[in-house]
């Protein structure tokens, strides 16, 4: 009888004290305090390498958003990425970062990727708060060596509530940057919008600029703030080039005495395009006219790209040459001109052709310039006598010709504009030449490309239209040598 007294006595002292320690124990389940998961912690390692996890979230789907810096001091070319849970390159995915599908990463920046992770062969999902454990696999190009290889880390993230987030995001404060002024020195402004040169020594900035100049960007803020600028790249597009030559466009233009300031940005990923904001002249791209936005930096461009002949160009007779990566004109007997319809004024606008101007001995010369129908006159470089000349209103002298050191049968720039009384042209933006015979026209009729049987062909390569700066004198184009 003492005995169930007793333990009736126990269940009553300690019975209620059992009773908490249950729901604690249901509870601490419940909330996935004991779950095993839950003790574990966040992790993403990338051994021996210099690429490091700045952060890393996973949605329910398996896919993960996982930020990667580079600071190999020298840029590196993602240009694949793999998440799954077994150590192979099976799950190995193009970085998604149109048109490239690839991502140029400079020194000390960083890129967010958004990879699918994979359980063995199928893709990874699984519930909130559970723990997906796996590796991450990296396939990159030092663009400093040229040399390609894998790199593999070790992955611990806990499955989000998150269904997306904005990708390709890139840290701002990661973007460096040199400012750049654009002082117009003449008291007349520039035109709106205004294609402005610049001339850079990209060997100075080699540590930030990729080797093939895709990831330079040119904005009215620093770090990629403000206003993007369309640019384009007519030569030296290396980072060992001393001289690289560029036009951005300038959409305020330059008020006369003053300058104005822009920003050439290191950008941390390809941002070279046909779209821009970046381009390049048609033959420096991997394949013909790849990169090419002159149409959206000039008043008028065309790199006479495929084999069709470009809107508004007519060629008369057309069996005599044609398109293909350029424009030729190779006349067996006669002559042969190809013509573009247009309303330029040449008084405020240049023309610019970059190809070969042939002639052989004789005065039937090969040319390129502006043209008027009616009355009929010519203002155009031609070749003659195996020598450029200046043509102003079909009147051709000795006195106006350009030095034979530009010889014929080369591949020259060569440019043509005009004042209210002359016609004026240099070749490879060297001493400039004019011609004063009776220069009238406000507006021409026709860019013309003309070439006489008996001469080597014509080739014109790319032929474009930019605002002719105040006085002819191009605003000075100053960048500092300071990286911030």
């Amino acid at each position: 009888m003492r005995k169930l007294q007793s333990a009736v006595e126990y269940l009553t002292t300690y019975g209620w004290m059992i009773l908490i320690v249950t729901v604690v124990l249901v509870a601490f389940y419940y909330f996935g305090v004991a779950n095993p998961s839950s003790l574990q912690h966040p992790k993403c390692l990338i051994a021996q390498s210099s690429l490091s996890c700045i952060s890393f979230v996973m949605a329910n789907s398996g896919v993960l958003y996982l930020n990667l810096g580079n600071y190999a001091q020298e840029p590196i070319n993602i240009t694949g990425i793999g998440c799954g849970t077994s150590n192979t390159i099976d799950t190995m995915q193009a970085p998604v970062n149109p048109p490239s599908n690839q991502v140029e990463l400079a020194d000390n920046s960083n890129y967010t990727f958004e990879v699918q992770c994979y359980n063995d062969a199928l893709p990874f999902s699984g519930k909130i708060g559970s723990f997906f454990t796996g590796t991450v696999v990296v396939n990159y190009t030092n663009d400093a060596t040229g040399l390609s290889g894998l790199i593999y880390g070790s992955l611990e993230v806990p499955v989000s509530t998150i269904s997306t987030l904005t990708t390709n995001s890139i840290n701002a404060n990661a973007i460096k940057y040199v400012p750049l002024s654009l002082t117009n020195l003449e008291p007349i402004s520039t035109s709106a919008p205004f294609e402005q040169k610049i001339i850079i020594d990209s060997a100075e900035f080699s540590n930030v600029i990729s080797p093939n100049w895709n990831n330079i960007e040119f904005s009215t803020g620093p770090m990629g703030t403000g206003s993007t600028l369309e640019a384009w790249v007519e030569s030296g597009a290396s980072n060992t080039a001393t001289d690289t030559v560029v036009w951005v466009n300038v959409p305020s233009g330059i008020p006369a005495g003053k300058t104005v300031q822009i920003y050439m940005n290191f950008m941390p990923t390809n941002v070279m395009s046909a779209n821009g904001p970046t381009g390049e002249a048609p033959t420096l791209s991997p394949s013909y006219g790849q990169y090419d936005n002159g149409a959206l930096v000039f008043d008028y461009y065309t790199d006479f790209a495929g084999t069709t002949v470009p809107s508004g160009w007519d060629i008369q007779p057309s069996s005599a040459g044609g398109i293909d990566d350029g424009i030729t004109l190779s006349p067996t007997s006669g002559s042969e001109i190809a013509t573009y319809v247009n309303g330029f004024n040449p008084q405020t606008e240049t023309l610019d052709a970059y190809g070969q101007i042939n002639s052989g001995p004789g005065n039937n010369g090969d040319y390129v310039g502006w043209l008027v129908s009616i009355p009929y006159s010519r203002y155009a470089i031609t070749s003659e006598n195996n020598a450029y000349y200046l043509v102003n209103n079909n009147s051709i002298s000795s006195s106006y010709s350009i030095p034979t050191g530009y010889a014929t049968g080369v591949t020259n720039l060569i440019s043509i504009s005009a004042t209210a009384s002359n016609s004026s042209a240099s070749v490879n933006y060297g001493a400039t030449y004019t011609n004063s015979n009776s220069f009238e026209p406000t507006l021409v009729d026709f860019i013309t490309v003309g070439a006489s049987s008996g001469n080597p062909a014509v080739f014109i390569q790319w032929l474009r239209v930019r605002s002719t700066p105040p006085n002819g004198v191009m605003p000075t184009a100053t960048i500092s040598t300071t990286v911030k």
